[in-house]
């Protein structure tokens, strides 16, 4: 199987594979090292590969709207033998688990040589949140236990939506924060326009 077959889901717009990692049997839930890079990518894109090895290649397609998410999940097997005793479940450490609500569909327990399947994940964001999901999935290869845990790229500048004000009611809003302001100023390199922040940013909520 090509190793490149999310493209296919992606449009050719993935966000380029994580680094190598050999997915490694485990007592516990401890996430799988992705580079920091690759992660936050996803702040500013909905599509993409999260993560790639010699067994998976693991994509991501969301979309959401308002507080509601959907997101699907591609697991491709890389290798020429089936991957057996697959499962995939979505953990929600420590608050998270009262902040959003998901609900992953199930999927098969073999994925076979070559093949490629989806979960899907509809998602609610109750409150705000500042911790990440896990996706943890197990399997078996050639009767060998693989374990991955993986941070899912759910953030919560997906869930912003737009409000509409005059300026009188901007600042009075603004004025009402009481000192919680927080303002960093620093020099663009380039201009930051309308148009390019709309095409290098399409996935960053309702900032741009």
């Amino acid at each position: 199987a090509s190793g490149d077959s999310f493209f296919d889901v992606f449009g050719g717009s993935g966000v380029g594979s994580a680094p190598a990692a050999a997915a490694a049997a485990s007592s516990g839930p401890l996430p799988t090292p992705v580079a920091t890079e690759t992660l936050y990518k996803f702040l500013f894109k909905d599509n993409g590969v999260l993560f790639d090895n010699d067994y998976l290649q693991i994509g991501v397609k969301a979309e959401y709207r308002n507080n509601l998410g959907r997101v699907g999940i591609f697991f491709g097997n890389k290798t020429q033998s089936a991957l057996t005793h697959f499962r995939s479940d979505v953990q929600l450490p420590g608050s998270l688990g009262s902040q959003l609500r998901i609900q992953a569909k199930p999927i098969g327990n073999t994925l076979e040589a070559g093949a490629q399947t989806q979960q899907l994940l509809n998602i609610e964001c109750m409150e705000e949140f500042s911790d990440i999901p896990l996706l943890d999935f197990q399997f078996s290869f050639n009767g060998a236990p693989q374990r991955v845990t993986l941070q899912l790229p759910i953030f919560i500048n997906k869930f912003f939506m737009p409000t509409e004000m005059t300026s009188q009611d901007f600042f009075a809003r603004w004025k009402q924060l009481n000192g919680q302001e927080k303002q960093s100023v620093f020099s663009a390199k380039f201009p930051l326009t309308a148009p390019l922040r709309k095409r290098n940013f399409p996935g960053l909520g309702r900032l741009c």
